[in-house]
């Protein structure tokens, strides 16, 4: 089918704009959602960025706050990943997942990582894309490739309640470390005061 070989080809080229390519000037919200039109991956929905949608997403934690109205290359960086992210997963999830990212990455890095998962992510995804498929055996094929999608979106789910897991346990042991060290503190301070 033609449209599928057009799809094919969609996710064989289309790819965010490389770090260097970013406008290295700040720009207006109106100019951002302009400009995020290029980098969102090929898809059929259509649905677009909104000026409130990078609202909320400000005040979820998963972008920064703007410069005054203005954004830079990182808020273009966290938008990218965002809108990639967000068919998959929650608006929390991408907070908490951005938020692990970034801390040990600066926003270049982040956004390099970022590329390459989709370039990766679209190439294999290209390739197996079965553009010899006979009409009548198309449901098939979306069915298993919607089950694939979810199994997925399980496996993400349940590595980030892993980390977040891992994040409880980590927090609570620094948190009774302080606590034992403040009550170590306040015993040697009495003693020290007999």
């Amino acid at each position: 089918m033609e449209k599928i070989k057009e799809l094919k080809e969609k996710l064989r080229v289309t790819r965010p704009a490389y770090w260097e390519q970013l406008p290295d000037i700040e720009l207006y919200k109106d100019q951002v959602l302009s400009y995020m039109q290029r980098q969102l991956l090929p898809s059929e929905n259509g649905e677009i960025l909104t000026s409130a949608m990078i609202n909320n997403y400000i005040k979820a934690g998963a972008l920064p706050r703007p410069n005054g109205k203005k954004y830079g290359r990182e808020h273009l960086a966290f938008l990218t990943a965002i809108c990639a992210l967000k068919p998959v997963m929650s608006v929390n999830d991408m907070e908490y997942l951005l938020k692990k990212q970034n801390d040990s990455l600066d926003a270049k890095s982040f956004y390099e990582l970022v590329g390459t998962h989709i370039d990766k992510a679209m190439t294999e995804t290209a390739e197996n894309l079965n553009d010899n498929l006979d009409e009548s055996a198309l449901p098939e094929y979306i069915l298993s490739t919607a089950l694939q999608a979810a199994g997925l979106r399980i496996v993400c789910e349940r590595l980030l309640q892993l980390m977040r897991d891992k994040d409880t346990v980590l927090e609570k042991e620094s948190k009774n470390k302080t606590q034992n060290g403040t009550k170590k503190d306040k015993k040697e301070n009495k003693e020290d005061n007999k």
